[in-house]
């Protein structure tokens, strides 16, 4: 496994300056909870607290944020926080631990999904908490209608949420909260239920990236795949953004970027070892990524 360095907290520091304000502007609106019928608990799900909202921080709500949505992808699967099925349990028992502090969007998470059975649960509870809280300007409850109802669609009808999920999210992505930008980015780089626009949906992923979010990357990733491998500079932004993906999901990106040159072609891969030794001594953090620029 891939060791990885933190980023240099001066490196960082204009992104995290960014995201707090970003979620100060947040917290202003939603410190104070509109009333609301509790949602329905599944065996296990305590009750939330609504007094504790005031007590975060808007430093400790983006931490906290960030941290929940960085593993709704794998909801249900190993990552590498929680890497077998005792790690899955643990995750569902950190989102607990979170509710207990006052986030309100992990308790909302919790009444959905089960991770350690892999359940998805009725939706439209949750929808209509989190409608409320979008309502009063909570940027990331605009993002978490996006996220649960793209994470449940295996399991749950997701069609009767979908133009609810694409006006939030598109709203949330005005706002500028990171995970609706990077969704949003995302779709529209690849077109995928909206026009593709190659241009617009890398400004939109990068804007996400700088404010800190390093987490769900992978349509930079296919994107910078289909740029292919003769390019040294697109090699190595698709091998930093892979590295980022390895922080979260199993990933071993020398090997993966090796395959795939040797699939295209031997003498491709030959003239392309020294690029990937010298790759695999380098540990980039987020803000590396970024400097790399988007490569349009």
């Amino acid at each position: 496994m891939r060791s990885l360095r933190c980023g240099k907290v001066g490196e960082l520091k204009a992104i995290e300056l960014l995201f707090i304000v970003v979620l100060l502007a947040v917290t202003a609106c939603t410190s104070r909870q509109p009333e609301s019928t509790p949602l329905p608990l599944r065996p296990g799900v305590k009750a939330f607290d609504a007094s504790k909202v005031a007590q975060l921080s808007a430093e400790r709500r983006a931490a906290l944020e960030q941290e929940l949505f960085s593993e709704l992808q794998v909801w249900n699967m190993g990552s590498r926080q929680y890497p077998d099925q005792a790690g899955i349990a643990a995750r569902e028992q950190r989102w607990q631990a979170m509710a207990d502090e006052g986030l309100e969007l992990a308790h909302i998470t919790l009444t959905v999904l089960e991770p350690r059975t892999g359940k998805a649960h009725e939706l439209t509870p949750a929808i209509k908490r989190l409608e409320v809280l979008a309502e009063q300007g909570d940027a990331g409850a605009m993002c978490l209608i996006d996220r649960l109802v793209n994470v449940t669609a295996a399991q749950l009808d997701w069609k009767q949420y979908e133009a609810t999920a694409r006006k939030w999210l598109e709203r949330g992505a005005e706002l500028g909260h990171p995970e609706c930008l990077i969704s949003l980015g995302g779709r529209t780089l690849r077109g995928v239920g909206y026009t593709k626009d190659t241009a617009r949906g890398l400004e939109l992923i990068f804007r996400g990236r700088k404010a800190g979010y390093a987490h769900g990357v992978g349509s930079l990733i296919l994107f910078y795949k289909s740029k292919g491998f003769e390019d040294d500079a697109n090699v190595k932004r698709l091998y930093c953004w892979m590295v980022m993906e390895d922080r979260f999901y199993f990933r071993d990106p020398i090997d993966e970027i090796a395959r795939m040159m040797r699939k295209q072609s031997n003498s491709l891969y030959e003239h392309n070892r020294e690029t990937l030794s010298e790759l695999a001594a380098w540990e980039p953090n987020l803000q590396d990524c970024v400097d790399l620029g988007k490569g349009e």
